[in-house]
């Protein structure tokens, strides 16, 4: 058998040699029978510091996370140095711009993770955002909607259609979205949240009591939930 798939195996370890730079083979120790480790040997898929990049963009968004943010950028520079191809990087360095308020610098590394991935749908979620933060609501919704095209099933880009519509005072916009939310995720807090608000901003408390009652239901700590129903419960009463 070896015999036979030697000239494939020889024409294999060219290609890989000739398409990047490093040994044709890669090591690595494994686990085998009673724990006992003992070395694989296969051809090398991916460049030979791959993993140490992955390790460093970890490590970036750990930081990012940690609100650490000039660490985050370094680690992520250190890598875009390596390879300037890889889309996670920048998207990275995009939300530390975001949360830093940086919002120009925000929009630039965020298009250029989607330039090289362009069916990043949560990068072009985060863009929504970014533009929103911006007070450009037509990029905002263009974004969030650009991204559900990508992943229909993606609820936060879903929600933030809604929100905003509603910070914008569009309730009836804003009902029809929450309630696309609701038809997915019945229980989805926050849709059902949002659809109590849009009715109570079209005035339609019949219908806002029965939202508030399903939240309380599923959420009976809810004391945002149970002063709003408070507040319902008022303007029957008038």
């Amino acid at each position: 058998v070896l015999i036979v798939f030697a000239p494939l195996g020889l024409l294999v370890a060219w290609l890989v040699r000739t398409s990047s730079p490093g040994p044709a083979f890669y090591q690595q120790e494994r686990m085998g029978l009673d724990g006992k480790p003992f070395i694989v040997y296969k051809f090398r898929s991916m460049p030979i510091d791959a993993e140490d990049l992955t390790v460093k963009h970890n490590l970036a968004v750990v930081h990012r996370l940690k609100g650490e943010f000039d660490k985050a950028i370094a680690y992520d520079r250190e890598v875009l140095e390596k390879n300037p191809k890889l889309a996670a990087p920048h998207a990275n360095i995009g939300l530390v711009y975001f949360a830093q308020k940086k919002y120009d610098l925000a929009v630039t590394s965020l298009r250029k993770a989607l330039t090289l991935r362009p069916q990043y749908a949560e990068v072009m979620n985060i863009l929504g955002l970014v533009y929103l933060a911006r007070e450009e609501r037509d990029l905002a919704v263009h974004n969030f909607n650009e991204a559900l095209k990508i992943r229909p099933d993606m609820m936060a880009a879903r929600l933030n259609v809604a929100s905003v519509f509603l910070r914008y005072l569009d309730f009836a916009g804003a009902e029809a979205e929450y309630r696309k939310v609701n038809a997915a995720q019945p229980k989805n807090i926050e849709g059902l949240l949002g659809l109590g608000a849009a009715l109570w901003g079209q005035k339609k408390f019949p219908e806002v009591d029965k939202i508030y009652l399903a939240i309380l239901e599923a959420d009976p700590k809810n004391a945002t939930v149970a002063k709003r129903l408070g507040h319902v419960y008022q303007v029957f009463l008038r």
